[in-house]
């Protein structure tokens, strides 16, 4: 389901629905789900404070005119969020694009894992790309049959990949992407890419995605192919310890895991230590994910333990 769809289930778009492009010390711009178009500025009442409601990036609104030039819309509703993205904060995403390089840098296979365990929390779409499949092949193929058998899309990217990227263009028309990844990982180029021969794009986006990627940690939206993208700086170096999960929802986060832990011999097993684990003594799971599960989950059980003690 894509963002336009999404907003009001098999109801018609109507005129006062917007999209929030991007938000900034309480102001925010808007952009009408109905005839897309320039982005306009729109007040959000005090009202969503009081509910505990903070308007984001991707947030579907509907609107109301005010007949003020500077601030022509206000707010009326929010209407549910699918997900969200933690850092920087974005609400219905479509597809999370996580993209990982096989060299130059060397991938870490760390991040990738928290940014997985983040996607499954948050109930999000989410499909891999390994960058710079030409510099590293074999390990390309190591890590995508290792991601693959988990049940995620993984794709193998290299210069002139061009059915590979026409693939990639059908799958974003008319949706909300999230790219998340380290510097050096390609993303730029592969929007660019992308972008080819589309004649609705202005400007380098890459560029557009860039600026102020260093001194600003809100999201902005910019249309893309009939729908909008986003870079996301930051979320890769966002701590599990910073999301409200417990050792049980990091386990379930794992699809490897989520499959055996209800063969272990003790319902609440953490699969570190204990005796009789299934998921310790299963040949299927890869030891270089399992290991990176237990990290994680001695330190949520580790941080959430204080947090306990604190309070």
């Amino acid at each position: 389901m894509t963002i336009i769809q999404g907003i009001n289930k098999n109801q018609e778009i109507q005129s006062g629905e917007y999209i929030i492009t991007r938000g900034v010390g309480g102001n925010y711009w808007v952009n009408s789900l109905a005839k897309p178009g320039e982005e306009i500025q729109c007040n959000a009442p005090g009202i969503f404070k009081n509910q505990g409601l903070k308007p984001i990036a991707g947030d579907l609104v509907f609107c109301e005119e005010t007949g003020d030039e500077l601030i022509p819309l206000v707010m009326q509703e929010i209407y549910e969020r699918k997900n969200e993205l933690p850092r920087p904060q974005v609400a219905n995403i479509d597809l999370l694009w996580l993209i990982i390089p096989l060299s130059q840098p060397e991938p870490d296979l760390n991040v990738l894992d928290k940014m997985l365990v983040i996607s499954e929390v948050q109930n999000m779409n989410v499909e891999i790309i390994f960058t710079k499949y030409d510099l590293a092949s074999d390990f390309g193929d190591e890590l995508a049959s290792i991601y693959k058998n988990l049940g995620y899309n993984v794709f193998l990217s290299k210069p002139n990949s061009e059915s590979l990227f026409n693939e990639l263009r059908d799958k974003i028309a008319h949706k909300l992407i999230c790219l998340a990844g380290p510097s050096g990982a390609g993303k730029s180029t592969l929007l660019n890419i992308l972008a080819q021969n589309d004649l609705m794009e202005t400007g380098d986006i890459s560029k557009k995605l860039g600026r102020g990627r260093h001194t600003t940690r809100h999201a902005e939206l910019f249309p893309f192919r009939g729908g909008y993208v986003t870079d996301t700086p930051g979320f890769s170096s966002l701590e599990l310890t910073q999301l409200n999960i417990d050792g049980q929802d990091l386990a379930f986060a794992f699809p490897e895991i989520r499959e055996l832990q209800y063969n272990c011999r003790f319902n609440s097993c953490k699969h570190l230590e204990e005796p009789g684990c299934a998921v310790k003594e299963s040949e299927a799971i890869d030891k270089g994910r399992l290991e990176r599960y237990q990290n994680f989950r001695k330190t949520i059980d580790s941080f959430n333990s204080y947090d306990r003690r604190k309070n």
